[in-house]
């Protein structure tokens, strides 16, 4: 496989910015089944506007070594509106949520850590760190790409997480406050397990989540929950059943195992990142 396939050479020879919605995101070829679980699913839920860059680690270091900055004019492939190229980046609105993965064919593996609430004056320090990662992990001859999906931030009042093993499997939802950090080695998440198809509440665990991750300067910074937050459940029995129903029909028509990652604002749910289990 050409590593060079699906990054046709730009007038600076870097990645190639591909919006969510365009077909080859529906492509594990491209950008990995991550991304394409997340362009196949985007019609069940709403998606934040998600700019997907791909490259070979060879583009990536070519682009970080010519400009700290290059992702801002990382022209979107194919024609735009207008009828020319536009900034990748002109697509997002504000500061980006940015992952990262390394794809051979149509397996893909997460490089790193999410990073949440990411402004412009830093976003250039993690492609490059993106870029290092991949550059550190491909394998010599190995037909590698560099995938990193930029996502405009959505500051979550709830994350919540729901898994399928399988199709026709129980479905689980994991839920809390704030946005999807890593809040210690205590557990803190209010969880619930329905059967399927019936969508019958087979285990419910509620627990007193001490603190939340909340957006901050260039990130997210953790803080204390208030008290009569702690022990109340961050999503209704009814909100929890409702995505599980979607994600468990995703499941059944795409045949596979899935976990989705999503976001509540202001009562309204947000698909934000897909799983294959």
């Amino acid at each position: 496989m050409d590593s060079d396939r699906h990054t046709a050479r730009t007038e600076a020879g870097w990645p190639v910015a591909a919006d969510l919605t365009d077909p080859r995101c529906a492509d594990p070829s491209f950008g990995g089944p991550q991304v394409t679980l997340l362009a196949t699913a985007r019609h069940l839920l709403p998606v934040p506007s998600t700019v997907v860059l791909v490259g070979s680690p060879a583009r990536w270091r070519a682009a970080t070594a010519e400009s700290t900055e290059w992702w801002a004019s990382c022209p979107v492939a194919g024609p735009a509106p207008a009828g020319g190229p536009v900034p990748g980046l002109a697509l997002l609105d504000g500061p980006v949520t940015a992952r990262a993965w390394l794809a051979v064919g149509r397996y893909a593996g997460q490089l790193g850590p999410v990073f949440h609430n990411v402004g412009p004056d830093a976003l250039g320090e993690v492609l490059t760190e993106f870029g290092g990662l991949g550059t550190r992990l491909s394998r010599p001859g190995e037909a590698a790409r560099l995938v990193v999906s930029l996502q405009s931030f959505l500051p979550a009042d709830v994350s919540v997480t729901v898994a399928v093993e399988q199709p026709g499997g129980p479905v689980r939802v994991c839920a809390h406050w704030g946005v999807d950090e890593d809040l210690g080695p205590v557990p803190q998440r209010h969880k619930l397990e329905f059967s399927w198809p019936g969508l019958t509440v087979r285990r419910y665990r509620l627990l007193h989540q001490a603190t939340a991750a909340l957006p901050a300067a260039g990130g997210t910074r953790l803080v204390g929950i208030p008290a009569q937050l702690r022990g109340a459940p961050p999503l209704s029995v009814d909100q929890a059943g409702a995505l599980a129903a979607i994600c468990g029909r995703f499941a059944e028509r795409r045949e596979v195992g899935v976990e989705w990652d999503v976001v509540l604002r202001s009562g309204e749910a947000f698909l934000v990142a897909c799983r294959l289990r």
